[in-house]
């Protein structure tokens, strides 16, 4: 399969997945830190003192902490996997319809598998599965 995109132009994707990835990682490790503290913060008279605000405040910032945590591992994982779709050479190219991703679509979500069309449609399935 030809490359859907210039050499010059997967090197400047290339970088932006590599800086999402490690920025991604280190944004996962100081929220799963942050998740723990607050884990240390818990006095647990709070939790059981049903007019103390304090217990359930840090439990939502430590649910909060957590899943933003497992966001942004997630997105470096997507990262990491559009990296290995680059070095084989099928970077770009939409996962369901096979279409080309638009460059402007890449550039902003660089780690994306799906064209916008294709992701429009994947919404449309899931909100109607509610």
């Amino acid at each position: 399969m030809p490359a859907l995109y210039a050499p010059s132009t997967l090197a400047e994707l290339a970088g932006r997945l590599q800086h999402r990835q490690q920025s991604s990682t280190r944004l996962a490790a100081s929220l799963q830190r942050d998740a723990a503290g607050a884990l240390d913060n818990i006095d647990l008279s709070d939790l059981l003192d049903t007019d103390s605000p304090d217990g359930g405040t840090n439990a939502v910032d430590r649910a909060r902490s957590l899943q933003l945590a497992q966001l942004a591992s997630h997105t470096a994982s997507e990262a990491g996997d559009a990296l290995a779709r680059l070095t084989a050479g099928t970077y770009g190219a939409c996962h369901r319809c096979h279409d080309r991703i638009p460059l402007a679509r890449l550039r902003a979500m660089p780690e994306t598998r799906l064209c916008v069309g294709c992701k429009a449609s994947a919404g449309r399935v899931l909100a109607g599965a509610r």
